[in-house]
């Protein structure tokens, strides 16, 4: 599902009203790709907590996977308020839909998680508001990927937090935003994990709750067969305080192989990360490399 240029990306709103102008800057970095992102004006009307009714969120939102025209759909920004349009979305949805790529991350997860359940390539990056913060290197793998320029990502210097003898796995990998992953647990877009890489993330989370969080998706069962847990960025935690006050914790419940140090997630560099896609996790001793073929279509 690489794009080209010229290709129509559908810009929706799902979530938080956006609460400054990046994200005009963040089109207009899409069109300087001679890409074409189109957002309805009405889409964005401040209501409670959202950008817009929840009415009128589940309208555009499967609008733009029912359009036939547009090649991807992209997050304006993130928050709160995904999870729930996907009673509505998922009512709609349609195998015949045109597959096209979704981009997005943090309050995503819920539709990340649902459409990987349907063996459909996502993309978790920055959202369109974040584009001009990014880097010149991040902006460039960006688009590599996007266009299909990029073969392979390697993630490298990863480290692991519990005893793992040395070993090749390889599983695709599924997750998103750890505190959205854990209010998912039950619902009927909450997928297996099993056999998968596991890749957890968030942001402003004390580390008793990163810690409370994964013990409840460990006790409700979700965690078993998956193969290894990826731990992205959890800002303000470092990934010291990770591994000391919260996956030592942790550990002792669960033995499945942990990584963490991945550059992805709400704070830069936040690179991007393809879900479900077939990926190779390369462990020896306390370090591991992670590499990840891409789409090719």
């Amino acid at each position: 599902m690489k794009l080209k240029p010229g290709d129509i990306l559908d810009v929706v709103a799902p979530s938080s009203f956006p609460t400054n102008k990046r994200w005009k800057q963040g089109l207009r970095i899409l069109q300087n790709w001679e890409l074409i992102p189109r957002l309805d004006k009405r889409a964005i009307a401040p209501w409670f907590f959202h950008s817009n009714s929840n009415k009128k969120r589940s309208y555009f939102l499967n609008k733009a996977f029912l359009n036939k025209d547009s090649s991807a759909v992209w997050m304006l920004r993130g928050g709160y308020g995904m999870q729930k349009l996907m009673p509505s979305f998922i009512k709609s949805y349609s195998k015949k839909c045109k597959k096209k790529l979704f981009i997005g991350y943090s309050d995503g997860t819920a539709l990340h998680l649902y459409l990987n359940s349907q063996n459909l390539t996502t993309l978790q990056a920055p959202l369109i508001s974040e584009l001009p913060d990014l880097s010149k290197s991040e902006l460039v793998l960006l688009k590599n990927i996007l266009f299909g320029e990029q073969k392979e990502i390697v993630f490298g210097n990863l480290k692991t937090s519990n005893k793992v003898s040395n070993k090749t796995l390889k599983a695709d990998i599924i997750g998103g935003n750890l505190s959205l992953l854990s209010s998912c647990v039950g619902l009927p877009w909450f997928p297996s994990f099993k056999s998968h890489f596991l890749f957890i993330e968030d942001v402003n989370e004390e580390d008793y709750r990163v810690d409370r969080l994964l013990h409840h998706l460990f006790y409700s069962g979700s965690l078993k067969g998956v193969r290894a847990i990826l731990f992205g960025c959890f800002h303000p935690l470092s990934n010291n305080s990770l591994k000391a006050k919260v996956l030592r914790s942790f550990s002792e419940v669960c033995n499945i192989p942990m990584i963490f140090g991945l550059p992805c997630g709400h704070k830069s560099p936040h690179y991007p990360l393809p879900f479900k896609t077939p990926a190779e996790l390369i462990i020896q001793k306390n370090k591991a490399v992670l590499k990840i073929k891409l789409f090719s279509s």
